[in-house]
C-alpha cells in the first residue's frame, strides 16, 4: 500500500523577517503610527514592525483621558522598552518620553514655595486645586489647626484664587497647605510686633461679639465688642463699618492658636492719658519757668539796691548779699 504525505507550504517562511532590518534598540525613541486602539492599549506600526503600547505606558497618571485624545492614524512619539525578536514583539511607552508633570512642577516650584492657584472642587475634608496639566490637593489638616472647623468648604470656595505653600507630592497630585503660610506669617509678625504696639487694620467682618480685621494680607486680628469704644455699645456696627481702616493696640498674642486680639478703646485711653500727661508736663514747665523768672527779677532788684548802699565793713555782707547768696545756693540745688 502506497502512502504519500502532502507537502506543507508557508508563504511566511518565504517572506523576509522584518526584524532583520530593524535597527532600533531598547531606549530608542521612534515615530509610531496608531493602527488600532483596544482595551489593553495601542497597537502601532514602526516602519512595518508591529508594536504595542500598554495602557499603563500611555500616560503618567490618568491614561483614559490621554487615550481618548488619540485616534487611529495618529503618529506619536514612543520609547522602546522591550524587544522580543523570537516572538516578534515590541513594547513601547509614551509616558517615558515625557517628564513626569508632578516632578516637573516640583522642580519649578520646590517644596516650601508659595504659589497662587484657583480652587476647582471642594469636598468636606479636601479641596482640589487647578495647576494646569496636573492637580493640587489640600487636606483639612493642612488648611487649619482650628479643631472647630469641620469642613474645608468653610475655608475655600470653588473658582476663587488663594495662596498655597507647596508641601510635596502625593501619587499624581501636588500636596499643598495654607496653615503653614499662617505659621510663617505669624512668626514673622510676632518677631516684629509685641503686646502694646499699635497697628493699622481694615475691618473685614462684623459679628455680634466683635470685629475681624486684616492687619496684613496674611495676619488677621480680632477686636472684641467691649474693646471697640470707650462707651458701651451693643453691636460693633454701632461704631464700625466694613472695609473701614482703624488703628488699634495689640492687647494679646496667642501663639498656640495664632490669634491676635486688638483694642481701639485701650488706644484711645492711652492717647488721652498721654495728652493729660503732656498737659501736666507743660504746666509744670510753665510753673518752673515762672519761678525762675521771679527769682531772676528778685536778684536783679536786690543787686540794684546794694549798688546804692555803702559797704558795711570788712568780712561782713549786706542783707541783700546774704539773701542773694541763699537764693543762688537754692538755685544750684
Amino acid at each position: 500500500m502506497f502512502c504519500s504525505k502532502k507537502p506543507i507550504l508557508s508563504l511566511k517562511l518565504l517572506e523576509k523577517n522584518p526584524f532583520e532590518n530593524f535597527d532600533k534598540n531598547v531606549g530608542d525613541v521612534v515615530d509610531a503610527k496608531v493602527k488600532e486602539i483596544n482595551k489593553g492599549g495601542l497597537v502601532v506600526d514602526i516602519n512595518g514592525i508591529e508594536g504595542f503600547i500598554p495602557n499603563s505606558e500611555i500616560s503618567h497618571f490618568d491614561y483614559r483621558n490621554t487615550k481618548k485624545s488619540i485616534k487611529v492614524g495618529d503618529t506619536i512619539k514612543a520609547k522602546i522598552f522591550e524587544i522580543d525578536k523570537e516572538k516578534s514583539k515590541i513594547k513601547l511607552s509614551i509616558k517615558q518620553t515625557q517628564e513626569n508633570p508632578v516632578e516637573k512642577f516640583l522642580k519649578e516650584n520646590p517644596v516650601g514655595s508659595v504659589i497662587q492657584a484657583k480652587v476647582k472642587d471642594v469636598k468636606q475634608k479636601v479641596a482640589f486645586i487647578d495647576l494646569g496639566d496636573i492637580e493640587g490637593i489640600i487636606k483639612l489638616q493642612d488648611a487649619t489647626d482650628n479643631t472647630s472647623v469641620k469642613s474645608i468648604s468653610s475655608l475655600f470656595k470653588e473658582g476663587k484664587t488663594y495662596k498655597f505653600k507647596v508641601l510635596g507630592a502625593e501619587e499624581d497630585k501636588v500636596l499643598l497647605g495654607t496653615k503653614q503660610l499662617l505659621e510663617d506669617a505669624f512668626n514673622k509678625f510676632t518677631s516684629d510686633y509685641k503686646v502694646g504696639d499699635v497697628v493699622k487694620a481694615k475691618v473685614k467682618k462684623l459679628i455680634e461679639k466683635g470685629a475681624f480685621v486684616d492687619i496684613t494680607d496674611d495676619i488677621e486680628g480680632f477686636i472684641p465688642v467691649s474693646e471697640i469704644a470707650k462707651e458701651r455699645i451693643n453691636i460693633p456696627s454701632d461704631v464700625l463699618s466694613l472695609h473701614q481702616e482703624v488703628e488699634a493696640k495689640i492687647i494679646k498674642i496667642d501663639p498656640q492658636n495664632k490669634k491676635i486680639t486688638l483694642s481701639i478703646k485701650q488706644l484711645i485711653l492711652d492717647q488721652e492719658r498721654k495728652a493729660q500727661e503732656e498737659e501736666k508736663r507743660k504746666k509744670e514747665e510753665e510753673k518752673k519757668k515762672a519761678q525762675e523768672e521771679a527769682k531772676k527779677k528778685l536778684l536783679e532788684k536786690l543787686s540794684q539796691k546794694e549798688e546804692k548802699k555803702e559797704p558795711q565793713g570788712e568780712g561782713l555782707g549786706t542783707l541783700g548779699e546774704i539773701l542773694r547768696k541763699k537764693l543762688m545756693e537754692k538755685e544750684g540745688k
